[in-house]
């Protein structure tokens, strides 16, 4: 499978891999909206197509408070 169709998975809403970016982007909008005023600081391991920061910081009322760093290293788990 190549990064482009591992990647595709994740606009379908129905599997696997599409739910867990849902929980991931919920508790990254939890961690914004209970944190104290003032700069943050996020960094996105194995981030990919950094979906689980990018697209809650799109529309978060936080986001210019974020200054996030999105990490991908071939070190990274890779889909078989």
């Amino acid at each position: 499978m190549d990064w482009h169709d591992w990647h595709d998975v994740y606009d379908r809403p129905d599997s696997p891999l599409a739910r867990r970016l849902m929980a991931v982007q919920t508790q990254v909008t939890v961690a914004l909206d209970s944190a104290p005023p003032g700069p943050l600081r996020a960094i996105s391991l194995c981030a990919g197509q950094g979906r689980d920061l990018l697209e809650v910081l799109a529309g978060h009322p936080r986001r210019d408070d974020v200054q996030a760093r999105l990490v991908r290293s071939s070190g990274c788990p890779r889909a078989a």
